[in-house]
């Protein structure tokens, strides 16, 4: 868009009358995001089960190691069915804000003036509204929940690398931007 600002601006106001969906979708998201950012430390305690004494001889304790595998089972499907709902949701939010907008176009182009209707071919306008309402729709459920799971991957993922280890991430973090460049 020419003015990102007045665009996102506009789209959070139709958005905005689905508020409760967007909330729900916010959720979801992250509770998606969270069981993927657990899942590595659910794997980690299910290795750490799996002991070698002074004769390397292999120990495993089954108890934890069952009540851990449980744990990433449960986890597994939070996130499955987290997911399933994030889907659904995030196509209704688009759904219904994309109705508010064409509900809104063919109330304006109801009040053009016959003027504009004779210089302008009328599948030329029809397909720029069709497109434009159909790139809003793309954009409200792939794009949005993409960029709330990024960002909250991001700071999942830069708080599970400070538990383990603040050099290792301090590290991360200098590098990355120097191998980007």
């Amino acid at each position: 868009p020419k003015n990102l600002g007045k665009t996102i601006s506009r789209l959070l106001k139709y958005s905005g009358k689905s508020a409760w969906i967007l909330i729900f979708l916010i959720i979801a998201t992250f509770v998606v995001t969270v069981a993927d950012v657990l899942n590595p430390m659910f794997q980690q305690m299910a290795i750490d089960e799996f002991k070698l004494d002074e004769s390397l001889k292999l120990h495993v304790d089954m108890n934890a190691l069952v009540g851990v595998l449980i744990i990433m089972f449960c986890a597994y499907i939070i996130r499955a069915l987290s997911q399933l709902i994030q889907g659904r949701v995030a196509a209704k939010l688009a759904q219904d804000t994309v109705y508010h907008i064409r509900r809104d176009l063919f109330n304006k182009i109801s009040k053009l003036p016959i003027s504009y209707t004779d210089r302008h071919r009328h599948g030329d306008i029809m397909s720029r509204l069709t497109n434009d309402a159909e790139n809003v729709s793309t954009a409200m459920s792939q794009s949005l929940t993409a960029l709330f799971s990024g960002v909250l991957t991001l700071i999942g993922a830069l708080i599970m690398m400070l538990r383990y280890s603040w050099i290792v991430t301090l590290v991360a973090i200098v590098t990355i931007p120097i191998t980007i460049l």
